[in-house]
C-alpha cells in the first residue's frame, strides 16, 4: 500500500465501501422501498434503488383480490417472434 499514491486512497476506500455494501445486501434481505422514511435518502438513489428493486422482484408479485386473498401472478416468458421488417 505504500506504493499507492494518496490521491488514490479516497477512491479505493469508495469503492471498497461500494462493493462490501453490495455483497452485504445480497446475503441479506433488502428493505422494501416502503419502508425507507421520506427524505432520509437521495431522491435520486431512491429512485435508482426503487427500479431495481422492482426489476428484481418482477418475475412473480402477489396481487390481492378484492376478497383480501392474494394470489402469485408471473409475467408472460418473452416471444422468439423476430419483428424486424423483411429485407
Amino acid at each position: 500500500m505504500n506504493n499507492i499514491s494518496y490521491c488514490y486512497n479516497g477512491m479505493i476506500a469508495l469503492l471498497l465501501s461500494v462493493v462490501v455494501s453490495g455483497v452485504v445486501s445480497l446475503l441479506i434481505k433488502p428493505t422494501p422501498p416502503e419502508d425507507l422514511k421520506e427524505g432520509v435518502v437521495n431522491p435520486t438513489c431512491e429512485r435508482l434503488y426503487r427500479r431495481w428493486y422492482y426489476a428484481r422482484r418482477r418475475t412473480t408479485c402477489n396481487l390481492e383480490n378484492v376478497n383480501g386473498s392474494q394470489e402469485a401472478v408471473t409475467m408472460l416468458p418473452l416471444s422468439d417472434t423476430n419483428l424486424h421488417s423483411p429485407q
